[in-house]
């Protein structure tokens, strides 16, 4: 996995914390695209969920397969466990 944060757009103040404003929404690509200082073209084929705030993404996480294929379980893991009405707290790691 690899994961990268971005504050350039924002202000960040003494306490370290930068609230995101409601609108900003997780996107997930197929694959990543990116383009160097030089304006080269280049592409990471792993699975990205990104955090965006309109077109700034400050957040960028990129999955192997296998990292993905985990994520998914553990999220309906979760699910199912919200089910049950249990007050038990599941924390899993990938």
């Amino acid at each position: 996995m690899e994961a990268t944060i971005y504050v350039g757009k924002y202000k960040v103040p003494k306490n370290g914390v930068i609230p995101l404003p409601k609108t900003t929404r997780l996107r997930v690509l197929s694959h990543y695209l990116g383009v160097d200082e030089r304006g080269n073209s280049w592409k990471d084929d792993r699975l990205t969920i990104t955090l965006e705030d309109e077109n700034f993404w400050p957040v960028i996480i990129k999955l192997s397969d296998h990292e993905a294929t985990r994520l998914i379980e553990i999220l309906q893991e979760i699910l199912e466990h919200r089910k049950s009405n249990s007050t038990e707290q599941r924390t899993y790691a990938i």
